[in-house]
């Protein structure tokens, strides 16, 4: 198949499935994340070694590839812990393509959360979980970096390590300079919104594992519970107008970490 055909190729294109990119085959074994027509994320065999790849098609494959790649480049240029870039490459009137190095038996944070969510409120176990991620985005907020799209699933424990993933959602202020006070209020706004109800009056004893990995700015309670507010009410509103545009092709669920929408 050419890359251009996944295009339309619907939600679940046949497996094995063949590619040539830039003369090399890639053969896709699993589907792992399907937007139809725009994003396919598989398991693949790319010289013989086994690859997550990301395949962009459609109208917008440009600008998500130009976006990926820049992410991409900024965790790994700021010395921050992520799956290698092995390849990556765009045609025109086809798509666009980036190989990574594949995790394999790695577990992402939601999957870790997900197993102690029915604890006690701040059990030691949730803790861990969310001290492990507030590490990790002070630690990207030190670079000057910041993941738009924050959530536990871009979050990756793989051998002891955390890598970070999906450079589609990564900003850069500075680079190499710390984030400002103000985006990283914004940013960690966007982190506790996220958190159940239950969890809200912990938000203090939460944030000391962010200020260990980087006392950079004073971050006044009030100020962060301000932006936490502000992404609810966001988020609440774009979860109706989403639901009230396409009620016949999305199922809510509601779980620990807020309101997820899926098809």
């Amino acid at each position: 198949m050419r890359l251009e055909q996944l295009a339309g190729s619907g939600r679940a294109p046949a497996l094995p499935l063949n590619l040539t990119l830039a003369g090399d085959e890639l053969r896709v074994q699993r589907w792992l994340r399907v937007l139809p027509g725009q994003r396919y994320v598989g398991l693949a065999q790319w010289r013989g070694r086994t690859v997550l790849a990301k395949l962009l098609v459609g109208g917008k494959a440009e600008r998500h590839f130009r976006r990926e790649l820049d992410g991409a480049r900024l965790l790994a240029e700021q010395a921050l812990l992520t799956p290698e870039l092995l390849a990556e490459g765009f045609a025109q009137g086809q798509g666009g393509w980036l190989l990574f190095d594949y995790l394999d038996g790695a577990r992402s944070l939601w999957d870790a959360w997900r197993e102690v969510a029915g604890e006690a409120p701040l059990s030691v176990a949730q803790q861990a979980v969310l001290g492990e991620a507030l590490t990790a985005i002070a630690q990207m907020h030190g670079k000057g970096l910041w993941q738009a799209d924050l959530h536990l699933d871009n979050l990756l424990r793989h051998d002891g390590r955390l890598y970070l993933i999906d450079g589609g959602g990564v900003r850069g202020e500075t680079p190499g300079q710390p984030l400002s006070r103000a985006r990283v209020l914004e940013n960690l706004g966007v982190f506790f919104a996220q958190l159940p109800a239950e969890l809200a009056p912990f938000t203090e004893e939460l944030l000391i594992h962010y200020l260990l990995a980087n006392g950079e700015h004073a971050l006044p309670l009030e100020a962060l519970l301000k932006e936490v507010e502000k992404v609810r009410r966001w988020r609440l509103r774009d979860y109706l107008r989403k639901v009230g545009r396409d009620c016949s092709l999305f199922a809510a669920k509601v779980g620990a970490f807020g309101l997820r929408v899926v098809r």
